[in-house]
């Protein structure tokens, strides 16, 4: 599950430097992305010139009320509503870190996991069109597969992360599906997790501070020091 993530202008030009795009994007670096929210992807096409565009988080589908932000690799061949789009029409979803909740805990505390380093975080995605109240809208799902080991203690479940190297052939309109699969497993490089504000509990929380430390350290993840970055 990848239910809130963050992204900086930063990330976004280092993602289009390394594609070689030229973009005009007036883009507002959010610290707290939600579903429903317009944010950056790179899509490819078939004349192979990559865009970034600005897409909405959530496949629409009319037989579910709620926005499709996820979709499970390992199905997704086998689903109607994600089968297609991954076929022909995958994106590159720009982050610099995403939240999971601790679970079995009352405390709802937020994590953010990130690259080690801060490099930019980009993430496998899949797009179509769709309506939202009658308007045709371009949106996005990210494509999850199971937690690493930094991600276990929170969650079961972690987005598809890109190596730079894996970016373009995963636009690319000829790439071989199967091929591609073998990109669908969970992040083995090192990553550097945190507890952050409980503020961004709340959609509404856009500010700038998310640096925290949990109120009551019995809500903590009992993890040790060398397990937080592999």
């Amino acid at each position: 599950m990848c239910g809130r993530y963050g992204f900086s202008n930063r990330s976004v030009k280092v993602l289009a430097s390394h594609l070689r795009i030229e973009y005009a994007l007036d883009l507002e670096a959010r610290i707290n992305h939600a579903p429903t929210m317009m944010g950056p992807v790179a899509v490819g096409h078939h004349d192979g010139a990559p865009e970034i565009k600005r897409m909405r988080w959530g496949l629409s589908a009319p037989w579910t009320k709620a926005p499709l932000i996820n979709a499970k690799s390992e199905t997704v061949l086998t689903k109607r509503t994600f089968r297609d789009a991954v076929e022909t029409r995958r994106c590159l979803v720009v982050a610099d870190y995403f939240y999971e909740w601790q679970a079995g805990t009352k405390l709802k505390q937020p994590w953010e996991f990130r690259l080690a380093g801060g490099e930019p975080m980009i993430m496998a995605g899949i797009w179509q069109p769709g309506r939202v109240e009658g308007e045709l809208v371009e949106c996005y799902s990210i494509l999850t597969t199971e937690a690493n080991e930094t991600l276990k203690r929170c969650h079961d479940r972690m987005p598809v992360i890109l190596e730079a190297d894996e970016w373009g052939h995963w636009l690319d309109p000829a790439a071989d599906i199967e091929e591609l699969q073998t990109l669908w497993v969970p992040w083995a490089g090192p990553m550097e997790a945190r507890p952050v504000t409980t503020a961004l509990n709340k959609v509404s929380y856009q500010g700038e501070e998310i640096e925290a430390t949990p109120t009551n350290t019995d809500e903590r993840p009992q993890v040790e020091q060398s397990e937080l970055k592999l």
